[in-house]
């Protein structure tokens, strides 16, 4: 369906009584998404739309990030069976299906962003800035209530980061 410019896509959510997607996010440059599910993940090409590949082969993802159109993930667990902690962010290479990295919280991570050079956690009252090469701790943010982890992160060359303030 197309609405002044705007494409409305159908996953087809009742084809399976119980909706089992616990999170969506669009890679970098909006060329795919990925759903964490209640076992595991699926990655959907946006043109033309398709699911590309799914590994739903153990516990629930609930968070979930893609580095633009890479093997790269990164995971918290999530649903009724979790495959990680909630306040753990899996970096994970996919092609090679090992964990590269774990970042581990003192609360619920409520989402990750990836740029080529940053990874980005937001958790409820907090958000972290970390170099995507080596992992070390560059920033820590303060911000007021954040229960949807509610962050943005741009992709140009120019960093930018948009969380709440206090």
């Amino acid at each position: 369906t197309t609405v002044v410019g705007f494409t409305a896509w159908n996953m087809d959510l009742q084809a399976n009584p119980v909706n089992e997607i616990l999170y969506i996010n669009f890679n970098q440059d909006n060329t795919c998404f990925v759903c964490g599910t209640q076992s595991g993940f699926r990655v959907y090409s946006t043109d033309p739309f398709n699911l590309t590949f799914r590994r739903e082969d153990g516990g629930g993802l609930g968070v979930v990030c893609m580095l633009f159109r890479t093997n790269i993930l990164a995971f918290t667990g999530g649903g009724e069976n979790p495959r990680f902690q909630p306040q753990n962010v899996v970096i994970w290479d996919d092609r090679n299906t090992r964990i590269m990295a774990e970042l581990r919280f003192k609360s619920a991570v409520r989402s990750v962003q990836f740029r080529r050079d940053l990874v980005v956690v937001a958790t409820s009252n907090k958000v972290w800035v970390y170099s995507f090469k080596t992992l070390s701790l560059l920033h820590s943010i303060e911000t007021s209530d954040n229960p949807k982890g509610l962050c943005c992160l741009s992709t140009g060359e120019r960093v930018l980061l948009l969380c709440p303030g206090m």
